[in-house]
């Protein structure tokens, strides 16, 4: 991302359109992790691991479930601005804007 900022400074929109695309990323590897049945498969010998395991697994599922939200977010907050600065650049043009007549 980094790398896209320093090498085109004056190009918010291709850095918007890189954050939307690894915000799909992390939203697909989001769901396969969602898709397993087990994150966490607790068990031992010695000690009495109980209801542990899905706690552990339930916990872990509503902190894959809030990076999701989070991540969703981001990526319509990015997409309103590639929206937004489409608008500001077609207007600076002369070509029909965007906005109410």
């Amino acid at each position: 991302m980094g790398w896209v900022t320093l090498t085109w400074p004056a190009e918010p929109r291709l850095r918007s359109a890189f954050r939307v695309a690894i915000d799909l990323a992390t939203l697909v590897i989001l769901g396969l992790l969602l898709n397993a049945s087990h994150l966490i498969d607790l068990s031992s010998a010695t000690l009495r691991v109980g209801d542990a395991g899905k706690w552990t697994n339930d916990g872990l599922t509503g902190g894959l479930l809030l990076m999701g939200v989070m991540t969703a977010i981001d990526a319509i907050t990015e997409a309103m601005r590639i929206v937004r600065a489409s608008g500001a650049r077609m207007s600076r043009n002369g070509k029909q804007s965007l906005t109410a007549r």
